[in-house]
């Protein structure tokens, strides 16, 4: 079964109000607000979560930073960041899963601008699955106080170049071919490795 967005919430709430043990929450863009609304249903489970956390997203502020950070330290949940991810998933005690395009923010969620989200209904998932997916994870970096500290930085030199309005509003740029328009993305933001910056 297929649904939107704004019923994944009902989903998520169904989901963990099951007697769960272990949660792990992967969405390349998450709200602080969003996971809060989740908290108390999570109140007694060993829980991971998985973020994107290119600077860019922040500072466009498509997903939340600090405050998400804040968040997990508060209610002792592991927070890991991964650059290459773009799933979005909530797995169960390694058993059951919602997987589908909304990432954990507002917007994903239906709320305010809705997106057009596909989503699926709760379902089993395989060892294998589970097996395939953590590994995948793997080489994501647990988030500590000095990646923090890195990431604040960044953001602060970035911000002082950038012309926020454009990254808002950025002026069509038509290619024939996607790789002809990496080079030119990556050179106006070069890659950003939070664990060797030095401002």
């Amino acid at each position: 079964m297929l649904f939107s967005g704004s019923d994944l919430r009902q989903e998520v709430k169904t989901l963990l109000s099951t007697s769960s043990r272990e949660v792990l929450l992967i969405s390349a863009f998450i709200k602080s607000s969003v996971l809060e609304e989740m908290t108390e249903l999570m109140c007694h489970c060993d829980v991971k979560i998985y973020v994107r956390w290119k600077l860019i997203d922040i500072i466009r502020g498509v997903s939340d930073f600090k405050s998400l950070y804040d968040v997990c330290e508060k209610n002792g949940y592991k927070l890991y960041y991964n650059q290459a991810l773009h799933a979005k998933a909530l797995i169960i005690d390694q058993a059951y899963a919602l997987i589908g395009s909304s990432n954990y923010t507002q917007s994903g969620l239906g709320g305010g601008h809705e997106n057009i989200e596909w989503n699926s209904g709760i379902h089993q998932l395989s060892a294998h699955d589970f097996m395939r997916i953590t590994t995948s994870l793997k080489c994501s970096d647990l988030v500590t106080p000095v990646i923090i500290d890195n990431f604040s930085k960044a953001i602060e030199i970035m911000t002082k170049d950038l012309d926020l309005a454009k990254l808002e509003n950025p002026a069509p740029i038509l290619f024939d071919k996607p790789a002809e328009y990496y080079p030119k993305y990556r050179q106006k933001l070069p890659p950003f490795d939070p664990t060797t910056f030095k401002p």
